[in-house]
């Protein structure tokens, strides 16, 4: 929950209690009107239960963002992880953290040339933060230790020394409260500069491997390779219609559950399953079935707004708490990131967390606020108030991170998730104290 949001509810909370009572909408009266103007139910079916369906619906939301990621997302994450022969570093920051990126690019140019408002710090940089605690520490939570690979240093210092970076770069161009075209551009090929330094480090430390360690002896700080990834030949996991024999009764009842939607994302997504077709052939179409996976996140985004707007609304809960304890949970980036710990590619699930944090600060907020300098001639509105805050948390998260990994030999235990889940509790106090004015931010 970013500080921005949460000063915006205060004031509308404050505006409703300062308003006189016939100016100010009854919250009994909110479920009705959210409910009218969504699909015409009415607030007293709401109140008599009817609202539970919504909550419904948001946990078979899940359940479909869940098979979406394994069965078809998954396999063109490794498909492309072969065709580049990518280390799991390079594979987790560019190809995994571009896919679940996608669908924020393209939403947030949209929206910004619609309506570009006004750009926060915190609005930015402040939604990383729970990236970097929780979903951290439900990949900790969810990684087999025996099927965990080893986790780079090296690969880990470098993404985190460009986060740090780009949020430094991000202050300095916001201090003067507005953003020129040349600011965005620069945010923009900073991300190119990132794609530089992925070469260059990685040809310079294989290069420096070679020569100094012995064939037959590993050295723990070398480089990391690319481990073994399926290939066009090898069986992909398919999506079954029906359940194992010795499957336990949740795991039928689930089956049962998802079947609907399972057998229209099989009808309308190529993917591994469809037998009349081989690997190698559908390793060569696997875009369309990259562009379908993106279209059905996207339905489903929409579709999980909406269930949570209702839900929300007409339970009481500010829009901020919804997003955060209901909505958030719900991600395509959970999902991949919990499945790529489940079967042990745990430095693909953090280094996609880096790499959605350096595509949205750097190439999504750059390309963004670009086209809007250059296609309606302005500058943009920016608002740097209690940077030093967002930077700090940033920098406790990612440190953390990297001290972990380092302590463990790149193969952190289940149990360290608790860092992480009391560093975000301590993030959610501090933000609370910062709104409320319990709290001053120097800046």
């Amino acid at each position: 929950m970013g500080l921005d949001a949460l000063t915006r509810w205060k004031r509308q909370m404050e505006q409703m209690e300062m308003s006189p009572p016939n100016a100010t909408q009854d919250m009994s009266e909110m479920p009705n009107t959210i409910s009218d103007s969504v699909w015409g139910l009415k607030g007293e079916w709401l109140a008599q239960g009817g609202v539970l369906l919504f909550l419904l619906a948001l946990i078979y939301i899940a359940l479909a963002l869940h098979t979406l990621a394994k069965y078809f997302i998954l396999p063109c994450i490794d498909v492309v992880t072969a065709k580049t022969d990518s280390t799991p570093s390079v594979a987790g920051t560019l190809i995994v953290g571009g896919i679940t990126s996608t669908l924020a690019f393209v939403t947030t140019i949209i929206g910004n040339l619609v309506d570009m408002g006004k750009i926060g710090f915190g609005k930015n940089v402040g939604p990383h933060i729970y990236d970097h605690t929780v979903i951290v520490a439900l990949s900790l939570l969810c990684v087999s230790y025996s099927l965990q690979k080893q986790i780079g240093a090296r690969a880990l210092l470098r993404d985190a020394v460009f986060i740090i970076l780009i949020n430094i770069l991000i202050v300095v161009f916001f201090m003067d409260s507005v953003l020129v075209w040349h600011e965005s551009a620069l945010l923009s090929t900073i991300f190119l500069l990132y794609l530089l330094a992925v070469r260059i480090l990685r040809k310079f430390m294989t290069t420096e491997t070679v020569q100094t360690s012995p064939a037959e002896e590993p050295n723990e700080n070398q480089l990391e390779f690319a481990e073994p990834v399926p290939t066009a030949y090898e069986k992909y996991q398919a999506m079954k219609m029906v359940p194992e024999v010795d499957s336990s009764c949740m795991a039928r009842f689930t089956h049962y559950l998802i079947l609907p939607i399972k057998a229209v994302m099989w009808a309308t997504i190529p993917s591994p399953a469809w037998t009349c077709c081989k690997a190698l052939t559908w390793t060569n179409i696997f875009p369309a079935t990259l562009l379908m996976s993106l279209l059905w996140q996207a339905l489903l985004a929409y579709l999980m707004g909406w269930c949570g707007q209702v839900f929300g609304n007409s339970v009481g809960l500010p829009p901020e708490v919804t997003d955060l304890v209901l909505l958030a949970p719900i991600t395509l980036d959970i999902m991949v990131c919990a499945l790529l710990a489940g079967r042990g590619d745990l430095a693909m699930a953090v280094h996609s967390i880096f790499g959605r944090s350096i595509i949205h600060i750097s190439l999504t907020l750059g390309i963004s606020s670009l086209f809007v300098n250059v296609v309606f001639m302005k500058e943009i509105q920016v608002d740097a108030s209690c940077w030093p805050y967002t930077i700090t948390m940033m920098v406790l998260s990612i440190s953390l991170l990297f001290l972990i990994v380092t302590c463990t030999r790149g193969k952190p235990a289940r149990w360290w998730f608790i860092a992480f889940i009391v560093l975000f509790l301590l993030h959610m106090a501090v933000a609370l104290a910062l709104t409320y004015g319990w709290i001053q931010c120097p800046v």
